[in-house]
């Protein structure tokens, strides 16, 4: 068993929690808002050693894009898609970094 937080941005106190998480996952769903969420996730968990994961879920390619390109071509669009999350998560966390 995990102990779980959810806590919503516009809910959110910066009051850090008495027990400090090791571990803390994000989900991002690509705004400003949504980032805003990482650090007042830090000020909440209040542990500097914290893992955080960020999460960020990539919606489905058209599913006549999957009946009208080639096994080949929509193995590239989803590598593409893929590269483009990894690139968003890498900059959020960039921006996000102390």
């Amino acid at each position: 068993r995990r102990p779980v937080l959810i806590v919503r941005v516009d809910e959110a106190s910066t009051e850090s929690v008495a027990v400090p998480f090791q571990r803390v996952l994000v989900a991002l769903d690509g705004t400003e808002e949504s980032e805003a969420a990482i650090a007042r996730a830090a000020a909440i968990v209040g542990n500097p050693n914290a893992h955080f994961t960020l999460l960020y879920v990539s919606p489905p390619l058209h599913p006549v894009l999957r009946l009208l390109a080639s096994a080949e071509e929509f193995a590239r669009d989803t590598d593409e898609q893929q590269a483009e999350a990894r690139r968003y998560l890498d900059d959020a966390a960039t921006r996000a970094a102390p």
